[in-house]
């Protein structure tokens, strides 16, 4: 919060000297080596999942439908 900027109580008005980006840009780079660091953690889950989801999705793919023979999951015994 910048100095002056508050809720007062009598009169139930809040007090505001930015709003939008220049409030998101000044509260990132307040303590900006930690939240770098955590936006760029961020997006490596981000593209652990998309990895993850990926794989699983190939994966679903070879087992269900390798060369032509499609095999349901409705199935109770394993394909000859």
């Amino acid at each position: 919060m910048l100095l002056g900027e508050g809720f007062d109580p009598h009169t139930g008005v809040t007090i505001r000297y930015d709003t939008g980006m220049t409030s998101w840009v000044r509260g990132y780079f307040k303590d900006w080596l930690l939240t770098f660091s955590k936006t760029i953690y961020f997006f490596g889950r981000c593209a652990c999942c998309g990895m993850g989801s990926w794989a699983a999705i190939e994966g679903l793919i070879s087992i269900f439908v390798p060369e032509g023979t499609a095999a349901t999951s409705f199935r109770c015994a394993a394909p000859a």
